[in-house]
């Protein structure tokens, strides 16, 4: 049943985002701040910030730039809760797997967030290290994968 309904899932358009994106993109925060906001923009202008829509729907957004030591890092993935575990955040990671430009490309999230750690682990990035005191929810673990 869950296969077939992935099946019939249409497919996301995803693309390097633009102003007109932005408030979608911050729309999909639950309690979006203006810090948020500021940081959608910046990347916005950067050319740094990638969008998936369905449609007219913005569904997920992604931020990576070539800013950890010379090589990629995606800082924010983000999917809408409706369209969570039906791929698209797999499809957003390997669309930016396939414009990094970079040998390798980094990543991290909160050792607690255990569906994230699940899918970084699944699309074969290896556990790099971790930073402890960057948030109250515990260590944020980076990952790491070579690109062809």
């Amino acid at each position: 049943m869950m296969s077939d309904e992935l099946q019939k899932q249409p497919k996301p358009q995803i693309y390097v985002a633009a102003y007109s994106d932005a408030q979608s993109m911050i729309d999909l925060a639950t309690n979006p701040t203006r810090e948020h906001f500021n940081f959608i923009q910046a990347a916005i202008t950067s050319r740094t910030a990638y969008v998936a829509r369905i449609g007219p729907e913005t569904v997920g957004y992604a931020v990576m730039a070539k800013t950890f030591f010379g090589h990629a890092f995606i800082s924010h993935i983000f999917v809408h809760p409706d369209h969570r575990r039906k791929t698209l955040a797999s499809m957003l990671i390997h669309y930016l797997e396939e414009n990094a430009g970079s040998e390798k490309i980094f990543t991290s999230t909160g050792q607690s967030n255990q569906p994230a750690c699940a899918l970084f682990e699944k699309l074969g990035y290896q556990t790099s290290g971790q930073i402890e005191n960057l948030n109250p929810h515990g260590s944020e673990q980076i990952y790491f994968k070579g690109l062809p």
